[in-house]
Protein backbone atom coordinates (compact mmCIF):
# COMPACT_ATOMS: atom_id res chain seq x y z
CA UNK A 1 0.00 0.00 0.00
CA UNK A 2 1.35 3.54 -0.91
CA UNK A 3 2.34 5.38 1.80
CA UNK A 4 0.11 7.99 2.71
CA UNK A 5 1.33 11.83 3.11
CA UNK A 6 -0.90 14.99 3.96
CA UNK A 7 0.56 18.57 2.52
CA UNK A 8 -0.95 21.99 3.49
CA UNK A 9 0.12 24.35 1.22
CA UNK A 10 -0.97 28.21 2.01
CA UNK A 11 -1.30 29.07 -1.70
CA UNK A 12 -1.44 26.64 -4.87
CA UNK A 13 -2.19 26.18 -8.39
CA UNK A 14 -3.48 28.12 -10.19
CA UNK A 15 -1.94 31.32 -8.98
CA UNK A 16 1.41 31.00 -10.37
CA UNK A 17 3.94 32.08 -7.79
CA UNK A 18 7.69 30.69 -6.76
CA UNK A 19 5.49 29.01 -3.88
CA UNK A 20 2.92 27.33 -5.16
CA UNK A 21 5.96 25.78 -8.42
CA UNK A 22 8.06 24.77 -5.29
CA UNK A 23 4.96 23.10 -3.75
CA UNK A 24 3.56 21.37 -6.80
CA UNK A 25 6.98 20.05 -7.92
CA UNK A 26 7.33 18.46 -4.30
CA UNK A 27 3.59 16.71 -4.64
CA UNK A 28 4.45 15.32 -8.65
CA UNK A 29 7.93 13.91 -7.36
CA UNK A 30 6.25 12.23 -4.22
CA UNK A 31 3.63 11.26 -6.85
CA UNK A 32 5.75 9.61 -9.15
CA UNK A 33 7.82 8.05 -6.45
CA UNK A 34 4.52 5.95 -6.16
CA UNK A 35 3.29 8.31 -2.54
CA UNK A 36 -0.25 8.75 -2.10
CA UNK A 37 -0.73 12.67 -1.60
CA UNK A 38 -3.30 14.99 -0.19
CA UNK A 39 -3.36 18.34 -0.39
CA UNK A 40 -5.24 20.74 2.36
CA UNK A 41 -4.98 24.58 0.35
CA UNK A 42 -7.12 27.75 0.85
CA UNK A 43 -6.54 28.87 -2.34
CA UNK A 44 -9.86 28.70 -4.29
CA UNK A 45 -10.70 27.89 -8.19
CA UNK A 46 -11.92 30.14 -10.36
CA UNK A 47 -15.70 29.29 -11.39
CA UNK A 48 -15.15 26.13 -14.01
CA UNK A 49 -12.09 25.39 -13.79
CA UNK A 50 -10.60 22.11 -13.44
CA UNK A 51 -8.01 20.92 -11.04
CA UNK A 52 -4.34 21.91 -12.56
CA UNK A 53 -2.75 19.04 -11.03
CA UNK A 54 -4.13 15.78 -11.21
CA UNK A 55 -3.04 12.36 -10.39
CA UNK A 56 -4.66 8.91 -9.43
CA UNK A 57 -3.15 8.96 -6.48
CA UNK A 58 -3.62 12.88 -5.49
CA UNK A 59 -6.59 14.26 -4.16
CA UNK A 60 -6.78 18.31 -3.67
CA UNK A 61 -9.13 19.93 -0.91
CA UNK A 62 -9.76 23.82 -0.80
CA UNK A 63 -10.88 25.24 2.38
CA UNK A 64 -10.93 28.83 2.89
CA UNK A 65 -12.75 29.34 6.19
CA UNK A 66 -12.89 33.32 6.67
CA UNK A 67 -14.15 35.26 9.27
CA UNK A 68 -13.94 39.39 8.92
CA UNK A 69 -13.57 40.44 12.28
CA UNK A 70 -10.09 42.22 12.74
CA UNK A 71 -7.86 40.31 14.83
CA UNK A 72 -10.52 37.57 15.81
CA UNK A 73 -10.82 36.49 12.46
CA UNK A 74 -7.23 35.53 12.06
CA UNK A 75 -7.40 33.11 15.06
CA UNK A 76 -10.80 31.83 13.95
CA UNK A 77 -10.16 30.92 10.13
CA UNK A 78 -6.25 29.34 11.67
CA UNK A 79 -8.31 27.27 14.52
CA UNK A 80 -11.16 25.80 11.58
CA UNK A 81 -8.08 24.90 9.31
CA UNK A 82 -5.94 22.91 11.98
CA UNK A 83 -9.87 21.39 12.60
CA UNK A 84 -9.87 20.51 8.62
CA UNK A 85 -6.90 18.77 9.60
CA UNK A 86 -7.24 16.56 12.02
CA UNK A 87 -10.74 15.32 10.51
CA UNK A 88 -8.30 14.80 7.46
CA UNK A 89 -5.86 12.59 9.33
CA UNK A 90 -8.21 10.63 11.30
CA UNK A 91 -10.16 9.57 8.06
CA UNK A 92 -7.09 8.06 6.48
CA UNK A 93 -3.82 8.11 9.34
CA UNK A 94 -1.47 9.76 7.19
CA UNK A 95 1.98 8.86 7.80
CA UNK A 96 3.26 12.56 7.34
CA UNK A 97 1.81 15.51 7.37
CA UNK A 98 3.97 18.85 6.06
CA UNK A 99 3.16 22.12 6.41
CA UNK A 100 4.60 23.96 3.61
CA UNK A 101 5.26 27.59 5.13
CA UNK A 102 6.60 28.85 8.13
CA UNK A 103 4.55 31.95 7.47
CA UNK A 104 1.71 30.58 9.48
CA UNK A 105 2.10 30.24 13.20
CA UNK A 106 -0.87 29.98 14.23
CA UNK A 107 -1.84 26.61 12.47
CA UNK A 108 0.80 24.80 15.24
CA UNK A 109 -0.53 26.41 17.55
CA UNK A 110 -4.34 24.88 17.36
CA UNK A 111 -2.75 21.45 15.67
CA UNK A 112 -3.00 18.61 18.71
CA UNK A 113 -0.18 17.02 20.58
CA UNK A 114 -0.41 13.40 18.63
CA UNK A 115 -0.73 15.09 15.59
CA UNK A 116 2.30 17.58 15.97
CA UNK A 117 4.62 14.12 16.58
CA UNK A 118 3.73 12.97 12.69
CA UNK A 119 3.87 16.81 11.48
CA UNK A 120 7.08 18.52 9.71
CA UNK A 121 6.92 22.32 9.17
CA UNK A 122 9.26 23.49 6.49
CA UNK A 123 10.70 27.19 6.12
CA UNK A 124 11.12 28.40 2.62
CA UNK A 125 12.46 31.85 2.60
CA UNK A 126 13.33 34.87 4.20
CA UNK A 127 9.92 35.94 3.97
CA UNK A 128 9.58 33.16 7.56
CA UNK A 129 13.02 33.87 8.59
CA UNK A 130 15.07 36.70 8.44
CA UNK A 131 12.13 39.48 7.37
CA UNK A 132 10.81 38.37 10.92
CA UNK A 133 13.55 39.59 12.81
CA UNK A 134 14.54 42.82 10.52
CA UNK A 135 11.31 43.88 8.85
CA UNK A 136 9.24 46.20 10.73
CA UNK A 137 6.13 45.65 9.07
CA UNK A 138 3.62 44.01 11.63
CA UNK A 139 2.63 41.08 9.88
CA UNK A 140 6.64 40.18 10.14
CA UNK A 141 6.56 41.04 13.99
CA UNK A 142 3.18 39.23 14.32
CA UNK A 143 4.47 36.24 13.54
CA UNK A 144 7.75 36.37 15.66
CA UNK A 145 5.65 36.62 18.15
CA UNK A 146 3.47 34.36 17.64
CA UNK A 147 6.75 31.61 16.98
CA UNK A 148 8.08 32.70 20.06
CA UNK A 149 5.44 32.98 22.75
CA UNK A 150 2.64 30.41 20.94
CA UNK A 151 3.71 27.94 19.11
CA UNK A 152 7.50 27.69 18.63
CA UNK A 153 7.96 24.82 20.92
CA UNK A 154 5.70 22.84 19.16
CA UNK A 155 7.56 21.77 16.23
CA UNK A 156 8.67 18.30 16.32
CA UNK A 157 10.07 17.81 13.06
CA UNK A 158 12.06 20.91 11.33
CA UNK A 159 12.63 21.22 7.55
CA UNK A 160 14.16 24.17 5.33
CA UNK A 161 14.96 24.49 1.74
CA UNK A 162 19.12 25.22 2.81
CA UNK A 163 21.15 24.99 5.75
CA UNK A 164 21.21 28.18 6.55
CA UNK A 165 17.14 28.81 6.56
CA UNK A 166 17.44 25.59 8.84
CA UNK A 167 19.89 27.05 11.13
CA UNK A 168 17.91 30.55 11.50
CA UNK A 169 14.65 28.91 11.79
CA UNK A 170 15.50 26.54 14.65
CA UNK A 171 17.72 29.13 16.53
CA UNK A 172 16.32 32.16 15.63
CA UNK A 173 12.30 32.27 15.08
CA UNK A 174 11.16 29.11 16.63
CA UNK A 175 13.78 29.05 19.93
CA UNK A 176 13.01 25.75 20.26
CA UNK A 177 15.72 23.24 21.87
CA UNK A 178 13.71 19.97 21.73
CA UNK A 179 13.31 19.63 18.07
CA UNK A 180 13.53 15.78 17.20
CA UNK A 181 14.61 16.35 13.94
CA UNK A 182 15.88 18.58 10.97
CA UNK A 183 16.32 17.81 7.09
CA UNK A 184 17.15 19.83 4.30
CA UNK A 185 14.50 19.47 1.52
CA UNK A 186 15.52 21.46 -1.53
CA UNK A 187 13.35 23.01 -4.01
CA UNK A 188 13.55 21.20 -7.16
CA UNK A 189 13.02 22.04 -10.95
CA UNK A 190 12.69 19.69 -14.03
CA UNK A 191 15.44 21.06 -17.01
CA UNK A 192 16.32 19.33 -19.01
CA UNK A 193 19.71 20.51 -20.76
CA UNK A 194 19.97 21.34 -24.20
CA UNK A 195 21.72 19.17 -26.30
CA UNK A 196 22.72 22.14 -28.49
CA UNK A 197 23.01 25.19 -27.41
CA UNK A 198 23.46 28.24 -29.53
CA UNK A 199 26.39 30.11 -30.55
CA UNK A 200 25.78 33.18 -28.52
CA UNK A 201 27.69 35.20 -25.90
CA UNK A 202 28.15 34.05 -22.35
CA UNK A 203 24.08 34.71 -21.09
CA UNK A 204 23.67 35.35 -17.42
CA UNK A 205 20.43 35.18 -15.39
CA UNK A 206 19.01 36.65 -12.43
CA UNK A 207 15.01 36.41 -10.87
CA UNK A 208 14.16 38.26 -8.07
CA UNK A 209 11.20 40.54 -6.27
CA UNK A 210 11.94 43.81 -6.47
CA UNK A 211 9.61 44.80 -3.57
CA UNK A 212 11.58 47.07 -1.25
CA UNK A 213 12.49 44.25 0.84
CA UNK A 214 13.12 42.14 -1.60
CA UNK A 215 15.38 45.15 -3.94
CA UNK A 216 17.79 44.74 -0.51
CA UNK A 217 17.77 40.75 0.10
CA UNK A 218 18.32 39.77 -3.88
CA UNK A 219 21.00 42.04 -3.72
CA UNK A 220 20.32 44.52 -7.04
CA UNK A 221 22.27 47.11 -5.42
CA UNK A 222 25.35 44.96 -5.13
CA UNK A 223 24.79 43.98 -9.20
CA UNK A 224 24.66 47.45 -9.88
CA UNK A 225 27.59 48.20 -8.28
CA UNK A 226 29.32 45.32 -10.58
CA UNK A 227 28.10 46.89 -14.28
CA UNK A 228 30.29 49.40 -14.56
CA UNK A 229 33.60 47.32 -13.37
CA UNK A 230 32.67 44.48 -16.08
CA UNK A 231 31.10 46.83 -18.94
CA UNK A 232 33.59 46.82 -21.57
CA UNK A 233 34.27 43.35 -21.29
CA UNK A 234 30.96 41.83 -21.48
CA UNK A 235 29.87 44.09 -24.23
CA UNK A 236 33.17 43.19 -25.95
CA UNK A 237 32.06 39.54 -25.54
CA UNK A 238 28.78 39.70 -26.59
CA UNK A 239 27.59 38.71 -23.29
CA UNK A 240 24.01 38.88 -21.89
CA UNK A 241 22.22 39.65 -18.18
CA UNK A 242 18.88 39.21 -18.50
CA UNK A 243 16.88 40.21 -14.86
CA UNK A 244 13.34 39.23 -14.12
CA UNK A 245 11.11 41.22 -11.09
CA UNK A 246 8.92 43.08 -10.72
CA UNK A 247 7.24 45.59 -7.88
CA UNK A 248 7.95 49.22 -6.68
CA UNK A 249 11.43 49.23 -7.18
CA UNK A 250 11.37 48.24 -10.05
CA UNK A 251 11.33 51.93 -12.44
CA UNK A 252 14.39 53.05 -10.35
CA UNK A 253 16.37 49.84 -11.08
CA UNK A 254 15.14 50.11 -14.71
CA UNK A 255 16.73 53.79 -15.36
CA UNK A 256 19.82 52.88 -13.55
CA UNK A 257 20.23 50.22 -15.94
CA UNK A 258 19.39 52.22 -19.45
CA UNK A 259 23.17 52.91 -20.14
CA UNK A 260 24.18 48.96 -19.88
CA UNK A 261 22.57 47.30 -23.31
CA UNK A 262 23.68 44.28 -22.43
CA UNK A 263 21.11 44.03 -19.76
CA UNK A 264 17.30 43.03 -20.14
CA UNK A 265 15.00 43.66 -18.02
CA UNK A 266 11.85 41.81 -17.85
CA UNK A 267 9.00 42.28 -15.16
CA UNK A 268 7.55 38.48 -15.24
CA UNK A 269 7.44 35.65 -16.74
CA UNK A 270 5.39 32.11 -16.65
CA UNK A 271 6.74 29.52 -15.02
CA UNK A 272 7.64 27.29 -18.17
CA UNK A 273 9.57 30.96 -19.78
CA UNK A 274 11.62 30.60 -16.48
CA UNK A 275 12.44 27.31 -17.03
CA UNK A 276 12.98 27.91 -21.03
CA UNK A 277 15.71 30.58 -19.86
CA UNK A 278 17.31 28.39 -17.61
CA UNK A 279 17.72 26.03 -20.22
CA UNK A 280 19.80 28.78 -21.93
CA UNK A 281 21.56 30.16 -19.25
CA UNK A 282 25.50 29.76 -18.40
CA UNK A 283 25.24 31.30 -14.80
CA UNK A 284 22.28 32.15 -12.88
CA UNK A 285 23.64 35.06 -10.75
CA UNK A 286 22.77 35.18 -6.99
CA UNK A 287 24.07 38.14 -5.40
CA UNK A 288 21.77 37.69 -2.56
CA UNK A 289 22.38 38.94 1.69
CA UNK A 290 20.93 35.86 2.69
CA UNK A 291 21.58 31.62 2.67
CA UNK A 292 25.37 32.57 3.53
CA UNK A 293 26.26 28.93 3.67
CA UNK A 294 24.17 27.42 0.73
CA UNK A 295 26.17 24.84 -1.53
CA UNK A 296 24.95 25.51 -5.05
CA UNK A 297 24.92 21.89 -6.03
CA UNK A 298 23.87 20.72 -9.46
CA UNK A 299 21.79 18.01 -8.85
CA UNK A 300 20.36 19.46 -6.09
CA UNK A 301 18.66 21.78 -9.00
CA UNK A 302 17.88 19.08 -11.12
CA UNK A 303 16.90 15.85 -9.45
CA UNK A 304 13.58 14.97 -9.00
CA UNK A 305 14.61 12.33 -6.78
CA UNK A 306 15.70 14.60 -4.14
CA UNK A 307 12.30 15.32 -2.43
CA UNK A 308 11.88 11.59 -2.29
CA UNK A 309 14.77 10.96 -0.39
CA UNK A 310 14.70 14.33 1.91
CA UNK A 311 10.83 13.12 3.24
CA UNK A 312 11.84 9.62 3.29
CA UNK A 313 14.34 10.25 5.83
CA UNK A 314 11.60 12.62 7.69
CA UNK A 315 9.56 9.64 7.70
CA UNK A 316 11.53 7.22 9.40
CA UNK A 317 12.84 9.93 12.01
CA UNK A 318 8.95 10.27 13.54
CA UNK A 319 9.03 6.96 15.85
CA UNK A 320 5.45 6.39 15.96
CA UNK A 321 5.24 5.18 12.18
CA UNK A 322 7.19 1.81 10.73
CA UNK A 323 8.61 2.00 7.83
CA UNK A 324 10.27 -1.61 7.57
CA UNK A 325 11.12 -2.12 4.09
CA UNK A 326 10.94 1.69 2.78
CA UNK A 327 13.59 2.15 0.31
CA UNK A 328 15.43 5.35 -0.52
CA UNK A 329 14.37 6.17 -4.43
CA UNK A 330 17.61 7.45 -5.46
Amino acid sequence: MAKRVLVYCPVFLPQQSGYTHAFSGLITNLLQAGFSVDVLTPEQLPVGMDEPLQHHQLTVTRYNPNLNVWAVGLFYRFKKIAQQLVHMYKSKDYHLVLIETGDEPLLLYYLPNYLLQKTAVRFHSTSDTEYLNQSNHKKYKLRKWFWKHLSGGRVKHLCATNAYHLNYAAQQVLHNTTIQSQHIITNTINVQPLETKPQNGVQFFMLGRMDTEGYKQKGFDILLQALPLVAQHMQKSNATITIVGNGNCFDTFKSKIANYPFVKLIPSLTHQQTLNYLQQTDVVLLPSFSEKDFQLKKYTFFSNRSYVNSLTRIVQNIPSVSLIGLRLLL
